[in-house]
Formats: C-alpha cells, sequence, structure tokens
C-alpha cells in the first residue's frame, strides 16, 4: 500500500510537466497517459477491491481512448480548480467551520477568538474565489488560445501563483496579526493536508 501511495504522490507531481511538455512537443497523449496512470492509482488506493476499481476505472479509460487527447488535457485543472473551490466554499455554509479556520485551530490546537475567526473565513473566501478565477482563465484559454498558451498557464503558471498566493498571505499574516503565532509554510502543508483528511472523515 505504500508503494502506492509513493506512486500516486509521483504521478500527481508528474502530470504537469508530462502535460505541457507533450502538448509543447505535439503529443499531448503524454499527458493523458500520465493523468489516466494517476487515476488508477488514486481509485486503487480508495477501492476496497479489483472489481470497484475496475467498475470505476473502465469508464475513465474508455473517455480518455475514444476522447480527443487535447480535451482530455483540458479537463484535470479545471476538475482541480473547481473542487477545491468547492472544498473551500461549502466550508462557508452558515454554522460550519471555515476551511481555513479548521487549519488555524489544528496549527493552534484551541478554538479562535473572534478576531482570528473572523480572518480565516474571509481568507478561506479568498481561496475559494482565486480557485474559481483559476478554473475560468483555465477555460477561457482553452476555449481561445493556442494548447502551448493554456499548458504553459494550466501547467506552469497556476501552480506558482498558487504557492505565491500561499507565501504571501503567510507573510501579511505574520505582520497583520503578529500577536499570535504561525506555523512556518512547510507545518503549514501538513496541517492543510490533516485538515483536508478530517474534512473527510470526520473533526479532529
Amino acid at each position: 500500500m505504500k508503494a502506492l501511495q509513493l506512486s500516486c504522490v509521483g504521478l500527481l507531481f508528474a502530470y504537469p510537466f508530462c502535460a505541457h511538455f507533450g502538448a509543447t512537443r505535439g503529443h499531448p497523449e503524454w499527458g493523458v497517459v500520465a493523468i489516466v496512470a494517476f487515476v488508477a492509482v488514486a481509485l486503487r488506493l480508495a477501492a476496497p477491491g479489483w472489481a470497484v476499481w475496475g467498475l470505476a476505472f473502465a469508464p475513465i479509460a474508455a473517455a480518455a481512448w475514444l476522447l480527443p487527447a487535447q480535451w482530455v488535457l483540458y479537463a484535470p485543472p479545471v476538475l482541480f480548480n473547481v473542487g477545491l473551490a468547492a472544498v473551500f466554499g461549502v466550508s462557508l455554509r452558515p454554522g460550519a467551520e471555515p476551511f481555513i479556520g479548521r487549519i488555524a485551530r489544528l496549527e493552534r490546537g484551541e478554538a479562535l477568538d473572534a478576531r482570528l475567526g473572523g480572518y480565516t473565513r474571509r481568507l478561506t473566501l479568498v481561496w475559494t474565489a482565486f480557485f474559481l478565477a483559476m478554473a475560468l482563465v483555465s477555460i477561457a484559454l482553452a476555449a481561445a488560445a493556442p494548447l502551448e498558451t493554456w499548458s504553459l498557464f494550466a501547467n506552469g503558471l497556476a501552480y506558482l501563483l498558487i504557492g505565491a498566493l500561499f507565501l504571501g498571505e503567510w507573510l501579511y499574516r505574520r505582520v497583520r496579526l503578529s500577536q499570535y503565532r504561525h506555523a512556518p509554510p512547510w507545518e503549514l502543508v501538513r496541517i492543510v493536508a490533516r485538515a483536508g483528511v478530517t474534512a473527510r472523515g470526520g473533526d479532529a
């Protein structure tokens, strides 16, 4: 199982490079192979048995085989950003704990005060809008720009923008909310992963 987990992470990081290299070299099918392999491993991790895995994976593999490679390449960045926007956005419903608030609570091990709670709610809204904007830009470039231009954004610049927002907000928060303790970025990445798990499986 550990080998499957490492393979899943490796394929996830390899996908944007394979997709962009294939798109710029006139072989978009390379990116399709990478994303199909990632989906196959991810479904195997999630599925309790091979039969369930086969039922889930068969239509995905068939779609990747039958549809034009360029269409298949367009889907992952849009689904990725819409999915993250949904995770952040749903947590803003009345009575729910904002996703960033969950991260801050896990970081501190205690309930947040009113000021920090309000900040995390606003920041969760910012991330929701950011991911929706990324999805819309990806769709617009897919519709109007050459494949190479779309790939440069979806498989390169998009990840840099995520990192810039993540680190920029962390620096801003250290100044704006200097009275609070702020975990270093590498610890926050671990906490974000934990928050995603508890969001699916229950509270921490």
